[in-house]
């Protein structure tokens, strides 16, 4: 009888050895995979609307050249325009936020809380190409506005555009 220590054999080691070794990789593949494939496309579902909006800091209105990106009183004004090199789906576009910022304050403004430059309370978004101003009543002083665009899914992309507020000459918010 043979009473010794027995251990494994070599071969019998390095097969588990490999069998650990491909569980381990495939544990690792099912979960990373997945993973960087939904992070890739959450991370490029922007990129169509990049600039998508921007402020149009001069434009003919009535035979008249504006800049309707300003303040008077309490009202401020924002002319937005649509403007893409890229062919993008506007379904996938629900609107854009807007950033007010001044001295120490900063607010973020949505299309809703708009008022269209016409006096309707029925916000249209501009399409690719087309010009759309809105007005804003605040008492706030505010110097800078910002434009970031909105998905259909709800995600608010990096910002489109800046622009720094003037004192509107011509009163056309006054009216």
């Amino acid at each position: 009888m043979n009473s010794g220590k027995r251990g494994l054999s070599p071969i019998i080691a390095t097969v588990l050895i490999v069998l650990l070794t491909v569980a381990g990789v495939a544990v690792l593949v099912g979960i990373v995979v997945p993973f960087v494939r939904d992070n890739l496309n959450k991370s490029t579902e922007c990129s169509n609307f990049q600039g998508y909006f921007e402020f149009v800091e001069d434009f003919d209105y009535g035979g008249k050249n504006y800049n309707f990106n300003c303040f008077s009183g309490s009202r401020y004004g924002i002319s937005l325009e649509a403007t893409s090199a890229k062919s993008v789906d506007e379904k996938e576009l629900l609107g854009f936020h807007l950033g007010f910022f001044g001295e120490g304050i900063s607010e973020g403004v949505e299309p809703n809380e708009l008022i269209m430059l016409n006096g309707s309370l029925e916000i249209d978004l501009p399409e690719r190409g087309e010009i759309r101003t809105y007005i804003y009543p605040s008492i706030e002083e505010y110097n800078r506005m910002e434009v970031y665009p909105v998905l259909s899914n709800g995600k608010v992309c990096e910002k489109s555009d800046d622009i720094e507020i003037i004192s509107c000459d011509g009163g056309i918010l006054n009216g």
